[in-house]
């Protein structure tokens, strides 16, 4: 075993320095976060579960599986925040909002659906790092500079290092930063409703006739996962983009 507490083997190790972070890795790191910001940990199996997740209160903070892909979601009194490392960000999907669902139960308004916000984050840069990147999103949120620190220009080649040695000393610490690269510029917020039915973009008045499509979220049905296209007028690409 490389790490007994926290049930990570030889193999995850290796996992942590060259390849995609498994369920093992991100449950360490879940249950690291949790004891940090002092919450009830849950395995991201729950999702496989009939009970599914337990409803979570405010403060939470947690990195759950999509399909092929992790992302980190975070409550507090406020409002649910959800942060992906991907661009365009992967479809919201009816896999992804059960756990939505389950996880902010208590946040739901009366008709049973979930307002949230995507925030703007730094973006990964291949196809590998989806995990390291959630990783670093959740550690900023329980012990760095919170939402602000999201669009930190991350030193790439020293993610992983971190990482493991995060998982060695059994803490969550802030990733570190390349001074060299520029600082994320300011992005919008797109807040959305979701829903056993799918996802809704709630639009600003601002918002009407925007000339340029930034990407396609799908309308899912829970029940058969049939999709409906919908097109998404957000803002302006430039406003999008990192």
């Amino acid at each position: 075993m490389w790490q007994r507490s926290l049930n990570l083997h030889e193999s995850d190790r290796e996992l942590v320095r060259t390849g995609q972070l498994n369920d093992r890795i991100i449950d360490a790191v879940n249950r690291l976060i949790s004891q940090q910001i002092g919450v009830t940990n849950q395995t991201t199996l729950l999702v496989q579960a009939s009970t599914g997740f337990d409803a979570a209160g405010v403060d939470a903070i947690m990195i759950l599986h999509a399909p092929g892909h992790w992302v980190t979601v975070m409550a507090n009194a406020d409002e649910v925040y959800y942060v992906d490392s991907l661009r365009p960000h992967q479809q919201i999907t009816a896999y992804i909002i059960k756990q939505l669902l389950q996880l902010f139960a208590t946040c739901l308004d009366e008709e049973g659906r979930l307002t949230m916000s995507i925030v703007p984050s730094t973006p990964q840069s291949n196809g590998n790092d989806c995990g390291v990147y959630a990783a670093a999103y959740a550690s900023e949120l329980a012990c760095g500079s919170g939402l602000r620190g999201l669009q930190t220009p991350y030193d790439v080649a020293a993610m992983r290092p971190h990482l493991e040695k995060c998982l060695e000393q059994g803490a969550m610490m802030p990733f570190p930063s390349d001074d060299k690269r520029a600082h994320g510029k300011r992005r919008k917020v797109v807040r959305v409703v979701v829903d056993v039915d799918g996802v809704n973009v709630i639009f600003d008045c601002d918002q009407h006739c925007i000339p340029h499509v930034i990407f396609i979220y799908r309308r899912v049905c829970a029940c058969n996962y049939d999709v409906l296209e919908l097109c998404v007028h957000f803002f302006r690409h430039n406003e999008f983009s990192n």
